[in-house]
């Protein structure tokens, strides 16, 4: 894949993103279910583990589930950016230590864990729009998951409904349903303003090197133009394919030139070049 399909497609320095986000759930689930069968079984960290998490609230959740994605999508790509993005792969390693720290921040139930996790997903979210808009990184399938993702769990924290009492749970869920695709839109129509954004530029770099090659085929002696050189060259030789001649068409073979086999293996000689070259 690559990208000439804009959103959709996916580039090759993204590519293990794509296998993070794609390998990501199935990982998830079965952590959670083998959580839950080792709680059923008394063992005793296990049962307090899925005791705390039962006990997050939407908000709490949605904010594990986006630093999780970002952190993971992050450290994935990081390799491939190393050698020729080396800056970029840099800013993703902060990425990636930026989001472990809000997901053991806000599991642990931390004070002020809203406003972390509220500052490194949606601080993230602003630096890719950021790099979209400005024509250092073009929207991709690996980059419309990721930040959506992190939107989304932004938005739900910040929502009034995250922080409402436990019999309001059907208002949260409505909450976090519709944050998922408003950061989709978000980010879709983030990367239409981008292309209208660039595509001015593109149309004044394509008129100006069609100015710029109208203007070179009207001058005298150039290829393509109007008007005869001022001064031709012509220079006799003692090689039978004639003359040498300024400007020449390349597209006729002179007098004694044929096309190389592709077997060909024989070098001029040393007299054969002079005769070619040498005036008479």
């Amino acid at each position: 894949m690559n990208g000439s399909n804009g959103a959709l497609s996916v580039t090759a320095e993204h590519l293990p993103g794509l296998v993070a986000l794609v390998a990501l759930p199935v990982v998830v689930w079965t952590v959670l279910c083998t959580l839950h069968a080792l709680a059923d079984r008394r063992v005793g960290w296990a049962a307090r583990a899925v005791d705390r998490l039962d006990r997050l609230s939407l908000g709490a959740r949605a904010a594990l589930l986006g630093a999780l994605v970002g952190a993971v999508v992050h450290a994935a790509i990081v390799p491939t950016h190393w050698r020729d993005e080396r800056f970029t792969a840099i800013l993703f390693l902060v990425d990636t230590a930026g989001f472990a720290a809000v997901f053991v921040w806000t599991l642990s139930g931390r004070r002020h864990w809203p406003s972390a996790a509220v500052a490194m997903l949606g601080g993230t979210v602003a630096l890719y729009v950021w790099y979209v808009l400005s024509g250092r990184e073009t929207l991709d399938l690996v980059g419309l998951f990721t930040t959506s993702f992190e939107l989304a769990a932004a938005l739900v924290v910040l929502a009034p409904a995250a922080s409402l009492h436990r019999r309001r749970r059907g208002g949260q869920r409505w909450v976090a349903a519709a944050a998922v695709p408003v950061s989709v839109l978000s980010l879709l129509g983030t990367g239409a303003i981008a292309s209208a954004l660039q595509a001015p530029a593109s149309t004044h770099v394509a008129s100006t090197a069609t100015s710029s090659g109208s203007a070179a085929a009207g001058m005298p002696g150039m290829r393509g133009g109007t008007s005869s050189p001022a001064t031709p060259l012509s220079l006799t030789t003692t090689s039978s394919a004639g003359a040498i001649t300024w400007p020449d068409d390349m597209g006729m073979m002179a007098a004694g030139m044929q096309m190389a086999e592709p077997n060909c293996v024989a070098q001029p000689t040393a007299a054969q070049q002079r005769a070619a070259l040498t005036p008479r």
